[in-house]
């Protein structure tokens, strides 16, 4: 008797990324910059990046990161793993797996709140934002608090309409905790818009479960590591 169970579907894809860099790692005022082309045979998409770091003294200083994107072909399916997201990439969506996470396909739970500080990179989930169009960010981290590893952090982001529902722009702030300099850092959200606020009700998604984290391990430079002696 054949089998007429269900079956894996394999899905195979390519990218090809076109980037260009720039950056300045002087001790006062670094920055740096990106603009990138991605496209398959059936879509393409555009975005630029611009983080600015404000020295106030060797460890306190203020980041300001600014990120537009725009999709220029492609049909709303074709473009649709490919979408920018407004709270950055969770494992399933790093379709270029481009970083390292503790559980790339988990939907829910502890390995659903890791997440890459892409695109809009807000650090509270939303489904709200996930754009085949084009979206627009801005996202500030302050100063550490006096000695403590404790920066506050705010995120604006603005999409087409319909990746949203009533606002026009989500935003978010809380505060951020540094464990490991570029490495390991946790995000507590406080406020957020109203919309965001919705959603996460709709979802039953509690306080703890609105804390995320990132997990870098790709920066993982030894020399750096040396040079730093692990001090933020």
């Amino acid at each position: 008797m054949p089998n007429t169970g269900p079956k894996k579907k394999i899905q195979n894809y390519f990218i090809n990324e076109l980037r260009y860099s720039l950056s300045s790692k002087k001790a006062i005022n670094p920055f740096s910059t990106s603009f990138a082309l991605e496209h398959t045979d059936k879509m393409a998409k555009i975005s630029g990046e611009y983080i600015q770091h404000i020295t106030f003294t060797k460890k306190h200083t203020l980041s300001i990161r600014l990120f537009a994107g725009a999709f220029v072909m492609g049909s709303t399916f074709d473009k649709g793993m490919f979408a920018f997201r407004s709270s950055g990439l969770n494992g399933y969506q790093d379709y270029s797996f481009t970083h390292n996470f503790v559980a790339r396909n988990e939907r829910n739970g502890f390995g659903f709140s890791q997440f890459a500080e892409q695109d809009g990179a807000m650090k509270i989930w939303t489904p709200l934002g996930q754009t085949t169009e084009w979206i627009s960010a801005i996202n500030i981290k302050s100063p550490k608090l006096f000695i403590l590893p404790i920066k506050i952090f705010a995120d604006v982001v603005s999409t087409d309409g319909r990746s949203m529902n009533d606002e026009k722009i989500l935003w978010c702030a809380g505060a951020n905790i540094t464990i490991w300099k570029d490495i390991v850092d946790i995000y507590i959200p406080a406020i957020y818009s109203e919309d965001i606020q919705k959603t996460l009700d709709l979802n039953n998604i509690d306080f703890w479960n609105r804390i995320r984290f990132t997990l870098n391990l790709h920066k993982l430079v030894p020399k750096k590591i040396i040079k730093e002696n692990l001090l933020f």
